[in-house]
């Protein structure tokens, strides 16, 4: 479909002995820095910076 971006699959790694799931940074960001997490209707941006941190915002 013409002017429709695909969306990536993300897989999710079961956690063991009741630990959440995991999902690796290299999975969320691809070859990107930041990214946009939409949650109940707000958008939050999660970076990773110069040190390699990772910082949430609204």
């Amino acid at each position: 479909m013409e002017g429709e971006h695909a969306h990536p699959v993300i897989t999710l790694v079961p956690g063991e002995n009741g630990e959440p799931p995991l999902v690796s940074t290299q999975q969320l960001f691809q070859d990107q820095n930041i990214l946009r997490i939409a949650h109940e209707g707000t958008l939050y941006l999660l970076r990773i910076t110069r040190e390699n941190k990772l910082i949430l915002t609204k």
